[in-house]
């Protein structure tokens, strides 16, 4: 996410059981949208945490030359993503679509 998306808060965050209010102009977000934007990439990323932690058991289960032939990527390639703790989404999207995490 490179932007904050304006008029979020009201739909995300709830104080004391009230809606959040929004004070938004066209050039700034206000504080309130920051915070609920802050939620939201914190859930986005704990998603793909869940999802390369699945990938990382595939290839333990299934080897590494096997899991990178079966999702159609190099095999060096899936080495690097893995050593460096870095593995794309669309990766995990696709090993997913093969029913294997």
């Amino acid at each position: 996410m490179t932007h904050l998306l304006k008029q979020i808060a009201p739909r995300t965050i709830s104080i004391n059981g009230y809606v959040s209010p929004c004070d938004c102009t066209d050039t700034i977000t206000c504080a309130y949208c920051v915070q609920a934007n802050l939620i939201l990439m914190e859930k986005q990323f704990s998603e793909q945490t869940v999802a390369a932690n699945g990938v990382l058991k595939a290839v333990k289960r299934n080897g590494i030359r096997k899991t990178a032939r079966k999702i159609g990527v190099e095999e060096k390639s899936l080495r690097r993503w893995i050593k460096s703790g870095n593995i794309p989404f669309e990766v995990t999207q696709k090993l997913i679509a093969c029913g294997q995490p």
